[in-house]
Protein backbone atom coordinates (compact mmCIF):
# COMPACT_ATOMS: atom_id res chain seq x y z
CA UNK A 1 0.00 0.00 0.00
CA UNK A 2 0.85 3.73 -0.41
CA UNK A 3 0.11 5.90 1.80
CA UNK A 4 -2.76 8.10 1.66
CA UNK A 5 -4.36 6.78 -1.76
CA UNK A 6 -8.02 7.38 -1.91
CA UNK A 7 -10.18 3.92 -1.91
CA UNK A 8 -13.44 4.33 -3.94
CA UNK A 9 -16.29 2.13 -3.15
CA UNK A 10 -20.00 1.97 -4.57
CA UNK A 11 -22.50 1.56 -2.53
CA UNK A 12 -26.21 1.16 -2.84
CA UNK A 13 -29.83 1.23 -0.52
CA UNK A 14 -31.62 -1.66 -0.11
CA UNK A 15 -35.22 -1.83 -0.29
CA UNK A 16 -37.08 -2.97 3.00
CA UNK A 17 -38.49 -6.56 2.83
CA UNK A 18 -42.55 -6.82 2.49
CA UNK A 19 -43.47 -7.78 5.95
CA UNK A 20 -41.88 -4.19 7.32
CA UNK A 21 -45.06 -1.41 6.92
CA UNK A 22 -43.16 1.45 8.54
CA UNK A 23 -40.05 3.05 7.22
CA UNK A 24 -37.87 5.15 9.95
CA UNK A 25 -35.00 6.13 10.77
CA UNK A 26 -34.17 4.13 13.83
CA UNK A 27 -30.93 1.61 13.47
CA UNK A 28 -31.74 -1.54 11.76
CA UNK A 29 -34.21 0.32 9.23
CA UNK A 30 -33.74 1.74 6.08
CA UNK A 31 -34.86 5.35 7.38
CA UNK A 32 -36.30 8.77 6.06
CA UNK A 33 -38.95 9.87 3.55
CA UNK A 34 -38.86 6.54 0.49
CA UNK A 35 -38.55 9.58 -2.05
CA UNK A 36 -35.92 10.96 -0.27
CA UNK A 37 -34.47 7.15 -0.38
CA UNK A 38 -34.67 6.79 -4.09
CA UNK A 39 -33.11 9.68 -5.02
CA UNK A 40 -30.14 8.53 -3.26
CA UNK A 41 -29.91 5.06 -4.93
CA UNK A 42 -25.97 5.12 -5.24
CA UNK A 43 -23.65 6.34 -2.35
CA UNK A 44 -19.96 6.85 -3.69
CA UNK A 45 -17.24 6.19 -0.52
CA UNK A 46 -14.03 8.07 -0.03
CA UNK A 47 -12.07 6.10 2.32
CA UNK A 48 -8.41 6.95 3.33
CA UNK A 49 -5.75 4.18 3.59
CA UNK A 50 -5.35 5.71 7.03
CA UNK A 51 -8.71 4.39 8.15
CA UNK A 52 -7.63 0.73 6.85
CA UNK A 53 -4.66 1.00 8.60
CA UNK A 54 -6.12 1.89 11.72
CA UNK A 55 -8.57 -1.13 11.42
CA UNK A 56 -5.31 -3.42 11.07
CA UNK A 57 -5.72 -4.60 14.36
CA UNK A 58 -9.65 -5.43 14.48
CA UNK A 59 -10.93 -8.34 15.79
CA UNK A 60 -14.54 -8.53 15.23
CA UNK A 61 -17.16 -9.71 18.02
CA UNK A 62 -19.30 -11.75 16.05
CA UNK A 63 -17.37 -14.12 13.10
CA UNK A 64 -19.48 -16.46 11.75
CA UNK A 65 -17.84 -18.09 8.49
CA UNK A 66 -19.68 -21.42 6.84
CA UNK A 67 -19.15 -23.19 4.34
CA UNK A 68 -21.99 -24.61 3.33
CA UNK A 69 -22.61 -28.53 2.66
CA UNK A 70 -18.45 -29.01 3.67
CA UNK A 71 -17.87 -31.96 4.99
CA UNK A 72 -14.57 -30.13 6.61
CA UNK A 73 -13.28 -27.00 8.07
CA UNK A 74 -12.02 -24.75 4.92
CA UNK A 75 -8.93 -22.43 5.47
CA UNK A 76 -8.34 -19.81 2.96
CA UNK A 77 -5.42 -17.95 1.28
CA UNK A 78 -6.38 -15.03 3.59
CA UNK A 79 -6.24 -17.19 6.40
CA UNK A 80 -9.45 -17.63 7.63
CA UNK A 81 -11.06 -20.61 9.07
CA UNK A 82 -14.73 -20.77 7.22
CA UNK A 83 -16.51 -23.84 9.42
CA UNK A 84 -18.17 -27.19 7.97
CA UNK A 85 -21.82 -27.75 7.17
CA UNK A 86 -21.61 -30.39 10.82
CA UNK A 87 -19.69 -27.73 12.95
CA UNK A 88 -22.42 -24.97 11.86
CA UNK A 89 -25.88 -26.82 11.92
CA UNK A 90 -27.20 -25.44 14.80
CA UNK A 91 -27.46 -22.13 12.97
CA UNK A 92 -29.75 -23.59 10.59
CA UNK A 93 -33.01 -24.48 10.68
CA UNK A 94 -34.80 -26.66 7.76
CA UNK A 95 -36.60 -29.46 7.39
CA UNK A 96 -33.75 -30.56 4.31
CA UNK A 97 -30.55 -31.94 4.32
CA UNK A 98 -30.01 -31.83 0.99
CA UNK A 99 -25.95 -31.36 -0.09
CA UNK A 100 -23.88 -31.25 -3.13
CA UNK A 101 -20.20 -31.02 -3.51
CA UNK A 102 -17.32 -31.24 -6.60
CA UNK A 103 -13.45 -31.98 -6.81
CA UNK A 104 -12.85 -28.70 -8.66
CA UNK A 105 -15.22 -26.35 -10.82
CA UNK A 106 -14.21 -24.61 -14.50
CA UNK A 107 -13.47 -21.15 -13.09
CA UNK A 108 -10.32 -20.14 -12.37
CA UNK A 109 -8.62 -18.69 -9.01
CA UNK A 110 -12.17 -19.49 -7.60
CA UNK A 111 -12.24 -20.30 -3.86
CA UNK A 112 -12.87 -23.73 -2.12
CA UNK A 113 -16.03 -22.53 -1.02
CA UNK A 114 -17.74 -22.69 -4.27
CA UNK A 115 -17.00 -26.65 -4.39
CA UNK A 116 -19.85 -27.32 -2.00
CA UNK A 117 -23.75 -26.07 -1.10
CA UNK A 118 -26.58 -26.99 0.67
CA UNK A 119 -30.05 -26.90 -1.36
CA UNK A 120 -33.45 -25.99 0.06
CA UNK A 121 -36.45 -27.49 -1.05
CA UNK A 122 -38.57 -25.36 0.93
CA UNK A 123 -38.21 -22.57 3.38
CA UNK A 124 -35.16 -22.45 5.45
CA UNK A 125 -33.17 -19.95 7.73
CA UNK A 126 -29.53 -19.39 9.33
CA UNK A 127 -30.39 -17.06 12.63
CA UNK A 128 -27.32 -16.02 14.06
CA UNK A 129 -26.83 -14.89 17.70
CA UNK A 130 -25.36 -11.38 17.52
CA UNK A 131 -22.83 -10.39 20.79
CA UNK A 132 -22.45 -6.61 19.85
CA UNK A 133 -24.89 -4.70 18.10
CA UNK A 134 -24.00 -2.55 15.22
CA UNK A 135 -23.24 -2.83 11.68
CA UNK A 136 -22.47 -6.25 10.25
CA UNK A 137 -21.26 -7.19 6.67
CA UNK A 138 -23.39 -10.22 5.17
CA UNK A 139 -21.17 -12.32 2.41
CA UNK A 140 -23.01 -14.59 0.18
CA UNK A 141 -21.45 -17.04 -2.05
CA UNK A 142 -23.29 -18.82 -5.09
CA UNK A 143 -22.42 -21.26 -7.87
CA UNK A 144 -24.74 -23.92 -8.96
CA UNK A 145 -23.59 -26.94 -8.31
CA UNK A 146 -24.39 -30.45 -9.97
CA UNK A 147 -26.90 -32.92 -7.96
CA UNK A 148 -28.59 -35.72 -9.42
CA UNK A 149 -31.88 -34.18 -8.36
CA UNK A 150 -31.76 -30.69 -8.63
CA UNK A 151 -30.80 -28.28 -11.20
CA UNK A 152 -29.02 -25.36 -9.55
CA UNK A 153 -29.02 -23.34 -12.63
CA UNK A 154 -32.61 -23.42 -12.63
CA UNK A 155 -33.35 -21.98 -8.84
CA UNK A 156 -34.81 -18.90 -8.77
CA UNK A 157 -35.34 -17.81 -4.87
CA UNK A 158 -35.33 -15.03 -2.55
CA UNK A 159 -33.30 -13.77 0.78
CA UNK A 160 -34.24 -11.70 3.24
CA UNK A 161 -33.36 -10.43 6.94
CA UNK A 162 -35.77 -10.13 9.41
CA UNK A 163 -36.28 -5.95 7.83
CA UNK A 164 -34.50 -6.26 4.72
CA UNK A 165 -34.32 -8.18 1.18
CA UNK A 166 -31.10 -9.20 -0.03
CA UNK A 167 -32.46 -10.70 -2.70
CA UNK A 168 -35.38 -10.94 -5.07
CA UNK A 169 -36.37 -13.87 -7.27
CA UNK A 170 -32.50 -14.50 -7.69
CA UNK A 171 -31.06 -17.38 -10.02
CA UNK A 172 -27.27 -18.08 -10.63
CA UNK A 173 -27.91 -19.14 -14.27
CA UNK A 174 -24.40 -18.91 -15.16
CA UNK A 175 -21.79 -21.87 -14.04
CA UNK A 176 -18.61 -20.26 -15.91
CA UNK A 177 -18.93 -17.68 -13.02
CA UNK A 178 -19.56 -17.47 -9.02
CA UNK A 179 -21.18 -14.81 -7.55
CA UNK A 180 -20.49 -12.83 -4.48
CA UNK A 181 -23.16 -10.48 -3.07
CA UNK A 182 -22.17 -8.22 0.73
CA UNK A 183 -23.95 -6.08 2.41
CA UNK A 184 -24.13 -4.10 5.35
CA UNK A 185 -26.70 -4.20 7.81
CA UNK A 186 -27.26 -2.84 11.06
CA UNK A 187 -27.90 -5.89 13.50
CA UNK A 188 -29.03 -5.76 17.42
CA UNK A 189 -29.82 -9.58 19.43
CA UNK A 190 -30.01 -11.59 15.96
CA UNK A 191 -29.47 -11.45 12.79
CA UNK A 192 -31.61 -14.14 10.54
CA UNK A 193 -31.28 -14.84 6.47
CA UNK A 194 -34.32 -16.63 5.48
CA UNK A 195 -34.34 -18.57 1.68
CA UNK A 196 -37.34 -18.80 0.46
CA UNK A 197 -37.70 -20.86 -3.04
CA UNK A 198 -39.72 -19.28 -5.66
CA UNK A 199 -42.64 -21.80 -5.81
CA UNK A 200 -41.83 -25.03 -7.82
CA UNK A 201 -38.22 -24.31 -7.59
CA UNK A 202 -34.99 -24.55 -4.80
CA UNK A 203 -32.68 -22.29 -2.95
CA UNK A 204 -29.34 -22.87 -2.41
CA UNK A 205 -26.29 -21.45 -0.72
CA UNK A 206 -22.23 -22.23 -1.25
CA UNK A 207 -21.09 -20.01 1.47
CA UNK A 208 -22.22 -17.50 4.36
CA UNK A 209 -20.63 -14.90 6.32
CA UNK A 210 -21.91 -12.70 9.38
CA UNK A 211 -19.15 -10.68 10.34
CA UNK A 212 -18.76 -7.26 12.54
CA UNK A 213 -17.87 -3.90 10.77
CA UNK A 214 -15.56 -1.59 12.53
CA UNK A 215 -17.82 1.66 14.53
CA UNK A 216 -15.02 3.63 12.69
CA UNK A 217 -15.13 2.74 8.80
CA UNK A 218 -18.05 4.39 7.51
CA UNK A 219 -18.91 7.61 7.94
CA UNK A 220 -22.50 8.94 8.89
CA UNK A 221 -22.42 11.19 5.52
CA UNK A 222 -21.30 10.77 1.71
CA UNK A 223 -21.59 12.47 -1.27
CA UNK A 224 -24.36 11.68 -3.84
CA UNK A 225 -24.04 10.41 -7.45
CA UNK A 226 -25.03 12.27 -9.50
CA UNK A 227 -23.90 15.18 -7.94
CA UNK A 228 -26.08 16.38 -5.13
CA UNK A 229 -25.77 17.58 -1.58
CA UNK A 230 -23.95 15.17 0.72
CA UNK A 231 -26.24 12.55 1.80
CA UNK A 232 -26.59 12.39 5.86
CA UNK A 233 -27.86 9.69 8.00
CA UNK A 234 -25.77 6.67 6.47
CA UNK A 235 -25.38 4.77 9.33
CA UNK A 236 -29.11 4.13 9.69
CA UNK A 237 -29.34 2.45 6.08
CA UNK A 238 -28.76 -0.67 4.97
CA UNK A 239 -26.06 -1.08 1.86
CA UNK A 240 -25.30 -3.54 -0.94
CA UNK A 241 -21.21 -3.37 -1.87
CA UNK A 242 -20.98 -3.24 -5.76
CA UNK A 243 -17.69 -2.14 -6.24
CA UNK A 244 -14.51 -1.57 -4.79
CA UNK A 245 -11.51 0.21 -6.35
CA UNK A 246 -8.05 1.12 -5.37
CA UNK A 247 -7.69 4.34 -6.84
CA UNK A 248 -3.97 4.57 -8.61
CA UNK A 249 -2.97 1.36 -7.37
CA UNK A 250 -2.66 -2.22 -7.34
CA UNK A 251 -5.48 -5.09 -6.87
CA UNK A 252 -5.75 -5.63 -2.79
CA UNK A 253 -6.90 -9.05 -2.22
CA UNK A 254 -8.50 -10.28 1.15
CA UNK A 255 -5.03 -12.01 2.01
CA UNK A 256 -3.82 -7.97 2.42
CA UNK A 257 -7.28 -5.94 3.18
CA UNK A 258 -7.16 -6.69 7.28
CA UNK A 259 -11.06 -6.61 7.00
CA UNK A 260 -10.45 -9.46 4.41
CA UNK A 261 -11.80 -7.24 1.42
CA UNK A 262 -10.97 -7.20 -2.00
CA UNK A 263 -9.99 -3.87 -3.94
CA UNK A 264 -9.93 -3.50 -7.92
CA UNK A 265 -7.39 -1.44 -9.29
Amino acid sequence: FKPFILFLFYAKPLVLSSSTTTINSSPGTMGGDLRHFFSHVSLCLLVSLLAVKTNSSFTPADNYLIDCGSSAETKLPDGRNFKSDQQSVSFLQTDDDIKTSVDSIPVSDSLPLYLSARIFAGKSTYAFYISRPGRHWIRLHFYPLPHPLYNLTDSVFSVTTETTVLLHDFSARNSSSIVFKEYIIYASEKLSLYFKPHKGSIAFINAVEIVSVPDELLPDSASSVPQAPDFKGLSSFSLQITHRLNIGGDLVSPKIDPLSRTWLS
